[in-house]
């Protein structure tokens, strides 16, 4: 898609493949927020750059430059959009299958074990690591036990960012 706008973001020209990718037919001097409410070019009116939007699930990238008029160098704007949301959909799906590590440490461990008989002890040690390990392997996780009260996890981004957006809901269950 090219168009051209105005500072007030009306249509000043614009190619076939508009009339293609919008719900309504578009005329010269129709307000680019008839079809696309979430693009807003007043900040970056008269500069050359590049950004991203999303419009009803679709995901665009949209070039702009600046066109000179014949009584102001930045009068209008000359946008080339381009439809990106198979790539934005890579991008998210290879960014969240990365491999994250996650060091995993019990605070005041020792010093809950210590005034604890050894029956009680190894019972809380068992239902420590039983619970840390069943959270991780809810997260499609890896859970290693390094010392008394220290872990590694490896899982994929997308599940360290649930268990980020659910604040780790594990502590809760290890204090208890």
């Amino acid at each position: 898609i090219i168009m051209v706008v105005n500072k007030a973001g009306r249509l000043m020209w614009f190619n076939k493949e508009l009339e293609k990718r919008i719900d309504i037919d578009p005329s010269y001097g129709m307000p680019m927020d008839a079809f696309w409410p979430e693009l807003n070019l007043e900040p970056v009116w008269g500069t050359i750059g590049e950004m991203i939007f999303i419009h009803n699930n679709i995901h665009y990238k949209l070039i702009h430059r600046p066109v000179a008029t014949v009584d102001d160098p930045n009068g209008l704007l000359a946008l080339y959009i381009s439809d990106t949301t198979e790539f934005q959909e890579l991008l998210r799906d290879f960014n969240n299958s990365r491999t994250s590590i996650a060091c995993i440490q019990i605070d005041n461990h020792e010093e809950v074990l210590k005034g604890l008989p050894e029956a009680e002890r190894t019972t809380l040690v068992y239902e420590t690591n039983k619970l840390i390990d069943e959270w991780v392997t809810n997260l499609h996780g890896f859970l290693s036990r390094v010392s008394n009260g220290h872990y590694i996890a490896v899982m994929e981004r997308q599940y360290l960012e649930k268990a980020i957006e659910d604040k780790f809901d594990i502590l809760d269950k290890v204090r208890r």
